[in-house]
């Protein structure tokens, strides 16, 4: 059985890049989610003192992403994510 799921534009990008010739979007997300749980066996095998051991709060620092409001050019105002201002000192 399947299920129809929805994605934002940039997800749907991102997937359809990861995806080789023939594979299909179900395949991907498979095997996106077998990452994920071998990185999980990974961070927990190197402990709680680790960079990695906390992956989501690691990744969020790495995509911060800021939402930023725009006038189109119909005058109505929008909002977008764009990547967060690099904080290099």
């Amino acid at each position: 059985m399947s299920k129809t799921i929805k994605v934002e534009n940039e997800v749907y990008q991102k997937l359809d890049e990861e995806r080789q010739k023939g594979e299909t979007f179900s395949q991907v997300v498979a095997w996106l989610l077998r990452v994920a749980g071998q990185l999980k066996e990974v961070t927990k095998a190197l402990g709680p003192g680790h960079y990695l051991h906390d992956v989501k709060k690691y990744q969020e620092n790495v995509t911060a992403t800021v939402k930023e409001k725009y006038q189109g050019e119909d005058g109505v105002w929008y909002e977008r994510e764009v990547p967060a201002p690099s904080s290099s000192h």
